[in-house]
């Protein structure tokens, strides 16, 4: 108990006395829990507690709050994400207690039809999303993709989705391309569903030797061609110029990869990240990164949300405390850090026989290596070992005498270290 009134004590000093965090202020909260979501449509914040099936609405920026109608509503669901067509009707999804939609800004709702059961029984819907053509695709755990054309009367599953297992978050670009994420890998589609690409972010290799997929938490549109996303298990920032065809590392001078705390969002095609106690912007996709300064706080936040007028929302770690930008993020001043890159490629052509092109950039010389490690994490060859200068090269591979399957490729450097799958097919 005590410590609990410390903490509260020592964050609303910080938020109201401290002169750097004027850069916030504290909102008052409609029920005393931890924060699950907080989403925008059209300056309006809707807001979700963890142990609350209740959503919140604000109209003022979260000065107040009304509760949405459960009219319509089954008892007992748990609330999910939310996604709004262009006419501001609002979508549900409950989980196994499927989809409902509201014409009346939640004041009533209507079930939609239900999406048919698969070989596991009723699915379990985990995320949704329109596209430009209004088509609403909903998410499940682990059976597949779903499209409706008609706001939820009728459903079509998306051919080949049924084998994605762990499907978290859903994104669809200004071309109607779909990118799904998943907690070990992702996937792109750029026909509405009807094929399906894998997307490789790069492995993590334990202490133990163990190899780890980074899965996707968050992918984040930026206009044109560019894309951000961001990863588990601090497996950090990518950033796309072509629409997902390649992807490189984020980077900061010679910081670590950056893993933003909480989630990443834009803003006029702006991405911006919260580091803890700093924020950072980019104009570029996220080639160059600034600080914000106007955001600069004693304590560590959590970015949640940002408003179409530039209002950003953010919490403690804790998530019981919600803070309030006092400038409008279109209003930032910049204040411009250099950025370096040292980045690898994924493989070409993969997968491959008997030859493959490994390419890589390296932002400073030095010492480098490039390994070869089998899906056990065992080492099997080390393809470079030595110095290198500033600049892109190249790496050409002949495995000799290795069976068929998966490997991965691993760079390292003083300040980089990536990891990448390639498949030899004999």
């Amino acid at each position: 108990m005590i410590r609990i009134f410390l903490t509260l004590f020592y964050l609303i000093v910080v938020l109201n006395s401290n002169s750097e965090c004027q850069n916030w202020k504290q909102l008052i909260l409609p029920y005393n829990g931890r924060i699950s979501w907080i989403q925008t449509n059209n300056n309006d914040l809707y807001l979700k507690f963890t142990r609350n099936d209740t959503v919140y609405r604000s109209i003022d920026s979260g000065d107040s709050w009304t509760k949405l109608s459960v009219n319509g509503l089954p008892n007992s669901v748990s609330i999910g994400g939310m996604a709004f067509n262009k006419q501001d009707d609002i979508f549900i999804e409950l989980g196994i207690g499927g989809i409902y939609k509201s014409l009346d800004i939640g004041q009533s709702w209507i079930a939609c039809s239900k999406i048919p059961a698969g070989e596991y029984g009723t699915k379990s819907i985990t995320a949704l999303a329109f596209n430009s053509d209004e088509y609403l695709y909903a998410v499940t755990h682990r059976q597949g993709i779903h499209c409706s054309k008609d706001y939820g009367t009728t459903w079509d599953e998306l051919e080949g989705t049924s084998t994605f297992r762990d499907m978290t978050t859903i994104m669809i670009s200004s071309l109607n391309h779909i990118f799904l994420g998943t907690d070990d890998t992702a996937f792109r589609s750029t026909d509405n569903g009807k094929t399906w690409n894998e997307i490789s972010f790069g492995f993590e290799i334990d202490r133990r030797g163990l190899v780890h997929p980074l899965g996707i938490s968050q992918f984040i549109p930026l206009g044109e061609d560019k894309i951000l996303v961001n990863t588990y298990g601090g497996g950090g920032l990518y950033y796309s110029e072509n629409n997902g065809d390649y992807w490189n590392k984020v980077q900061i001078n010679d910081d670590s990869f950056i893993q933003p705390a909480g989630w990443v969002f834009e803003k006029n095609t702006r991405p911006i990240i919260a580091l803890g106690y700093n924020f950072l912007s980019s104009k570029d996709g996220g080639k160059t990164w600034f600080n914000v300064e106007i955001l600069a706080s004693d304590i560590p936040l959590k970015l949640l949300s940002i408003k179409d007028d530039g209002e950003i929302f953010a919490t403690s770690y804790s998530s019981d405390i919600l803070v309030r930008s006092r400038q409008n993020f279109t209003l930032v001043q910049e204040h411009y850090r250099p950025t370096s890159f040292t980045f690898l490629e994924q493989n070409y052509p993969n997968p491959f026989n008997p030859v493959t092109i490994i390419k890589y950039k390296l932002n400073e010389s030095g010492n480098i290596t490039l390994k070869i490690y089998n899906v056990s994490g065992q080492e099997i060859e080390t393809v470079i070992n030595g110095f290198q200068s500033v600049g892109t090269h190249e790496a050409i591979w002949q495995p000799k005498e290795l069976p068929n399957g998966i490997y991965f490729y691993r760079l390292n450097t003083d300040n980089f270290s990536d990891t990448k799958k390639l498949i030899l097919q004999k």
